[in-house]
């Protein structure tokens, strides 16, 4: 587990030292790691946590220059894992996975979103634009994070959860 959280600190310091960071919303679960930490370790936010974490790329992006995010995560042992059938890449090492989020915006559309600027390929989601635009800054072992206000990571969550097609899954929100 201790090695998820030096691998991410390592992202997020090469992210920083490349002014990337101060441009992206952490979204997903590793948002619950940061509020239990804001929050004095409130039992209240679960500690479970997936895998990978996910970056929000708000739309439109306002980062200072060109930096190329995928080269940067593969000198950091990540692999870019290119799915040929949706066209997105996530990047994979063995202790942690990143993907990259954005808001999809009009009419919904199959293929990702080419953020050329960071030399990545996002994924547009509906109801990414709230988490963009209530977002606030929290400062973790001197990197400065963005996260989504709790109130709309919870709403979101709604949202999300009435949609899936499992209604089953979607049921359980409400009930716990």
């Amino acid at each position: 587990m201790e090695e998820k959280y030096e691998l991410l600190s390592t992202v997020f310091k090469e992210l920083q030292g490349n002014s990337v960071l101060d441009g992206l919303v952490i979204v997903g679960s590793w948002c619950q790691y940061f509020y239990r930490l804001l929050f004095d370790n409130a039992p209240e936010i679960p500690l479970l946590r997936t895998l990978d974490i996910d970056f929000l790329v708000p739309n439109p992006s306002k980062f200072k220059s060109n930096v190329d995010v995928s080269q940067l995560l593969n000198r950091l042992g990540f692999d870019s894992d290119f799915d040929y059938s949706t066209g997105l890449v996530k990047y994979v090492h063995p202790d942690l996975e990143i993907q990259f989020l954005t808001p999809a915006s009009g009419r919904a559309k199959e293929t990702p979103y080419e953020i050329m600027q960071l030399n990545i390929i996002a994924e547009g989601l509906a109801y990414m634009k709230m988490l963009q635009d209530h977002k606030f800054s929290m400062v973790h072992k001197g990197l400065t994070v963005w996260l989504p206000e709790p109130e709309a990571y919870t709403l979101h969550k709604v949202l999300i959860s009435i949609k899936r097609k499992n209604p089953v899954v979607a049921e359980c929100l409400w009930w716990n």
